[in-house]
């Protein structure tokens, strides 16, 4: 049985995800116009979407900074930082000190983390992992294709989302807690009946922000599409936070999809967030 609202959300949401609200606010033909433009630019904040003939073509959000799916290997290369070129400052142990690089833009920022590079301390890290995670994302658009089929499409990130979010996607913050997320991913718990949430904060239909007694987590919705090859609508959320009363930081980038509507969504390719060297799942 699902949890009551225990916080309270800036707006109110049909089980949808349409805002009450706009739905209110159609009172005459000419109000109907301005709300549903409103609606569909809101909901999808999309600065570009390919195959606009197909019933579930690709969309992503502002976040990613990418103008069209054909620029996606130019994006990669760009600097992280149009105004900061000499990008982030990433540290490698070696001997008894260390050696540093510059991660530049996509490309060199995945090549030099698969290299054993880090941020240096726990606010760098953070950084790391988030730009990480959008990279990610931004090159997994580059091999995306329109869905077929989509159990997902009014899904947003409202205060209801929560109740169908999988828990692996709050950045569990020990080995064990991740071991225990993944196990309740296969089983479709949600987050809810994972986690004692304290509050959460609606930014919009495509953001939100979740508190813990120790951990706050933003999580943003950046695309949509079939990044699988299987015909089904998925969707890539980008969770990024930290400890509430501390400085680690962490960031993770999540394919979710669900294959029945109403399904509590699941991430696909989970085993990889586990922790290498823990051996307590087993």
């Amino acid at each position: 049985m699902k949890k009551k609202h225990l916080w309270k959300s800036r707006r109110q949401y049909s089980a949808d995800g349409y805002p009450l609200s706009t739905m209110r606010a159609r009172l005459t033909d000419a109000i109907k116009s301005v709300a549903l433009v409103f609606f569909v630019t809101l909901a999808f904040a999309a600065p570009g979407r390919t195959a606009t003939d197909d019933p579930f073509p690709i969309w992503w959000s502002a976040e990613l900074e990418l103008d069209s799916l054909d620029q996606v290997e130019a994006r990669l290369r760009r600097d992280l930082w149009l105004d900061f070129p000499e990008g982030l400052k990433l540290y490698k142990e070696q001997g008894s000190g260390h050696v540093t690089a510059q991660a530049r833009n996509c490309n060199s920022l995945k090549e030099l983390s698969e290299e054993g590079y880090y941020g240096g301390n726990s606010s760098n890290i953070g950084v790391q992992h988030y730009h990480r995670s959008v990279c990610r994302a931004i090159a997994l658009l580059g091999q995306a294709k329109p869905a077929r089929t989509s159990y997902l499409r009014g899904f947003v990130l409202n205060a209801e989302a929560v109740h169908y979010l999988p828990a692996l996607v709050n950045l569990q913050p020990s080995c064990q807690a991740i071991c225990q997320a993944y196990y309740k991913n296969k089983r479709g718990v949600p987050l809810t009946d994972f986690e004692d949430i304290e509050r959460v904060e609606v930014t919009n239909e495509i953001e939100l922000v979740v508190w813990t007694a120790i951990w706050r987590t933003t999580m943003m919705l950046v695309a949509r599409g079939d990044f699988t090859a299987d015909g089904l609508d998925d969707i890539l959320l980008v969770s990024h936070g930290g400890a509430t009363g501390g400085t680690y930081a962490a960031a993770n980038l999540y394919v979710l999809t669900r294959d029945k509507p109403g399904a509590v969504l699941r991430v696909i390719d989970a085993k990889q967030y586990l922790c290498p060297r823990y051996t307590g799942c087993w």
